[in-house]
C-alpha cells in the first residue's frame, strides 16, 4: 500500500472501534458549534453573470442491447407444517 492509502484505511479501520467513535465526535462536535455561531452579514448580494448558451445537437449513439432469454420452470417446493397456538384474550 503506498502511504496515502495505508493512513485512508488505518482512519476508515480506527472508526469502527466504537470508543474511537466517540472521540472522534467530542472533537468534532465543538467545532460545529464554533462554525454555526457565526454572525454573517452580507453588504453585496451580487448576481449571476450572463451566460449565452449555444443549441447543441445529441450524439448519434447505436446501442445494440444484450441477449437475454428468460425461461420459467415448474418446481415442487416442501413447506415445514406449522402450528400456531393463538391465546385467547382473556387468557392474559
Amino acid at each position: 500500500m503506498t502511504g496515502k492509502n495505508c493512513s485512508e484505511h488505518s482512519f476508515k479501520r480506527s472508526l469502527t472501534q466504537p470508543w474511537k467513535l466517540f472521540l472522534f465526535g467530542l472533537a468534532v462536535a465543538p467545532m460545529t458549534f464554533v462554525m454555526t455561531g457565526c454572525d454573517v452579514d452580507v453588504e453585496d448580494p451580487g448576481e449571476a453573470p450572463s451566460v449565452d448558451v449555444d443549441p447543441g445537437e445529441a450524439p448519434d449513439v447505436d446501442v445494440t442491447p444484450a441477449d437475454v432469454d428468460v425461461g420459467t420452470e415448474e418446481k415442487t417446493i416442501e413447506v415445514p407444517d406449522v402450528d400456531v397456538d393463538v391465546p385467547e384474550e382473556n387468557e392474559q
